[in-house]
């Protein structure tokens, strides 16, 4: 029995290692099955989707390991393998079971959506009308009698406009200002002093309807032109930069280079209407006998191209030589630098001192003296080599006053040289120029329209070009015809004709002030006269003036009446 029994522990004990497989087994699928609920967790509480059916899990049977007796003898293989297929198997399924469960749980969980809230309803005002657009300006080109367009001829209205509003800011006393504001105005008496424009016997106007246009935007031009000089309160210097370099124009360019190719001194072709090409060109109208007019236009740069080139062609800036102070007194020659380096000043005027001083005190303070001495002798040499100061005596005291206005700024940035060229220069235009003609036909507001137009060419180009001018407009009014007359007009039609008329007078001088006058009188006596306004009731008739006010400030009284009749009319059929 012993043998036996020692048999049967041995066989015992080899089943018990496959019961243990069988029972690892059994234990992985167990705590799987715990896991399951675990991974399930997040979805609690969700109602379990009904597409999928529940699937049955394996349960161990414990009590295979409790009732299950097997006589002792060796385990078949078969019986083995088919343990290990359904233990696979198992897994398999378990896994299956796992994966059916994770796919469930992370289905998105319907969102909650409340339901829309009513949104109170909100005020939005209505919209603000617009201001009215500033209507375009376009800057002329340089020449008299030219036709302009309406963006052209708008600009000269708003130009007019911004001047006399920077007239009221300019300060008398204050050289650069008044350089400036002279500056200005010889830029637009060059553009704008005398142009022509479009009309037909269909009531097309350029001039009336370009007054339309700027005539709104009077108090913001003026501001516009009062801002140019306007100054700091603190300070008392310029509130706003200076004004920036023009533009230049390509008939101006092409005519100083063709100055210069002739042999006239035209300076650089800049494109720039400047003194120093307004004499060139005067000196070439001089040689060609043409009127010295002064004027760069496309008449004088056709002349230019047909001109040939003049042989040994010298410039025409007048030389020392001719002028009385040169014949008097020989060139003094060259004042050598003392050791010290400072230049000798003996044989130099007070006044051309402190010119030179000017010119150079800027040397000094930013360059050093080196520079600063420098600047001194080069100006010296040139003041010997000027022929000295011209005699001024043959003219008048105002046509010296007017050199002086023109040549003073030389004095001030350009040193005694320049200064005593200038005065030469325009010395010799005044000889050639015949002097002053006799204004003593026209009458007094004639003169003094004649005197708005041209004294800015006193101030600014000198007493010849001033004459020049107050010839041109006495011969335009000679040509006039006279001031029309306006006594068939009704007192507030004359206003209104005044309105429209009155900046010709100030500058287009006499001659197109009266032609002005004469056309609003042929509208007018072709307009019908005002219309009957009785019918219309007293907010009506508000109502119509205010449309049509601005015509007889700007367009006159013709067409103010036809705006009134014109409003009648489409009261009447409304």
């Amino acid at each position: 029995m012993t043998g036996e029994e020692e048999q049967k522990k041995g066989e015992g004990k080899g089943f018990a290692g496959l019961s243990s497989l069988v029972s690892d087994v059994d234990t992985t699928l167990l705590l799987s099955a715990k896991t399951e609920p675990a991974a399930a967790a997040p979805g609690a509480g969700r109602p379990a989707p009904q597409s999928q059916p529940a699937q049955p899990q394996p349960q161990p049977q414990p009590s295979q390991h409790q009732t299950y007796q097997e006589p002792a003898q060796p385990p078949s293989s078969g019986s083995s393998g088919g343990k290990w297929i359904l233990g696979i198997a198992a897994v398999i399924g378990l896994l299956w079971l796992i994966g059916q469960s994770n796919k469930n749980t992370t289905s998105p969980a319907p969102a909650y959506s409340p339901p829309a809230q009513s949104t109170a309803p909100s005020y939005t005002p209505p919209p603000q009308p617009q201001a009215p657009s500033r209507p375009v300006e376009t800057k002329p080109p340089v020449g008299q009698d030219l036709v302009l367009s309406r963006e052209q001829i708008r600009y000269c209205l708003a130009e007019d406009i911004r001047i006399d509003g920077a007239k009221s800011a300019l300060n008398n006393y204050t050289d650069v200002d008044v350089d400036r504001f002279n500056a200005m105005v010889a830029d637009y008496n060059s553009r704008c002093s005398s142009f022509k424009y479009q009309t037909n016997n269909r009531g097309r106007n350029d001039l009336n309807s370009s007054q339309r246009d700027i005539e709104p935007f009077r108090s913001q031009l003026q501001s516009e032109g009062r801002s140019r000089f306007d100054r700091s309160p603190s300070t008392g210097s310029l509130s706003v930069p200076e004004p920036s370099r023009p533009a230049p124009d390509a008939t101006v360019q092409a005519i100083q280079r063709k100055l210069i190719e002739l042999g006239y001194d035209a300076g650089t072709a800049d494109g720039l209407m400047g003194r120093g090409t307004r004499s060139a060109v005067i000196a070439f109208q001089q040689d060609r006998g043409l009127a010295a007019t002064g004027e760069a236009d496309q008449a004088l740069l056709l002349q230019l191209q047909r001109s040939p080139s003049r042989p040994n062609a010298t410039l025409t800036t007048p030389s020392a030589s001719s002028s009385p102070a040169a014949l008097a007194t020989a060139p003094a020659p060259q004042p050598p630098p003392q050791s010290n380096g400072v230049p000798d000043f003996s044989r130099a005027s007070a006044s051309e001192q402190a010119s030179i001083e000017s010119v150079c005190g800027v040397h000094k303070r930013v360059s050093g003296p080196a520079d600063y001495y420098r600047c001194q002798q080069t100006e010296l040499t040139k003041l010997s080599n000027s022929g000295g100061q011209p005699d001024l005596s043959r003219a008048s005291a105002s046509e010296q006053a007017s050199i002086e206005s023109v040549c003073g700024v030389h004095k001030r940035v350009s040193g005694p040289a320049d200064y005593y060229r200038c005065q030469q220069t325009e010395l010799t235009k005044l000889s050639n120029s015949g002097g002053q003609p006799d204004l003593s036909r026209a009458s007094a507001s004639e003169q003094a329209s004649i005197e708005s137009v041209c004294g800015v060419h006193k101030r600014v180009s000198g007493p010849a070009d001033y004459y020049r001018c107050q010839q041109t407009e006495l011969t335009k009014l000679s040509n006039s015809g006279g001031q029309p007359d306006l006594s068939r007009a009704s007192a507030s039609e004359q206003a209104s004709i005044e309105s429209v008329c009155g900046v010709h007078k100030r500058v287009s001088g006499p001659a197109d002030y009266y032609r002005c006058q004469q056309t609003e009188l042929t509208k007018l006596s072709n307009s019908g006269g005002q219309p009957d306004l009785s019918r219309a009731s007293a907010s009506e008739r508000a109502s119509i003036e205010s449309v049509c006010g601005v015509h007889k400030r700007v367009s006159g009284p013709a067409d103010y009446y036809n705006c009134l009749r014109g409003e009648l009319n489409k009261l009447t059929y409304r």
